[in-house]
């Protein structure tokens, strides 16, 4: 399966598209599907307007990785339960985050394993 990766936009410029600051607030999402070979094989975006939120939407466009800046407790447990892996505090282009996904310098934060105390 190739991967879908999603980006929250402001305005939809392509690869060139800037990520917006809010998740929750986007107006698009751009969706980045990637062959095996890590080339581009779909560019497309979403108008958020037309759904009832961004989380929705990678939910039913089968997003597998959300690379952001900020998102909201609610949209990141939503789709963390979903199996979609949710990467924060990107700032940049749609371009930059894909080269920095695809060369393993953007990784999902895993929680830490805490004992539990006696």
């Amino acid at each position: 399966m190739t991967p879908k990766i999603v980006f929250p936009v402001s305005k939809y410029e392509g690869l060139h598209s800037l990520i917006n600051e809010s998740f929750k607030d986007s107006p698009y999402l751009v969706f980045v599907e990637v062959s095996d070979d890590r080339s581009i094989s779909g560019l497309s975006y979403v108008d958020v307007k037309e759904h009832e939120s961004p989380a929705s939407v990678v939910r039913r466009k089968n997003g597998s990785v959300v690379i952001c800046d900020t998102i909201d407790d609610f949209s990141k447990a939503y789709l963390l339960v979903l199996g979609i892996e949710v990467i924060q505090g990107f700032k940049g282009t749609v371009k930059e985050g894909l080269e920095k996904y695809l060369k393993g310098e953007l990784i999902p934060p895993f929680p830490k394993y805490q004992e539990d105390e006696v």
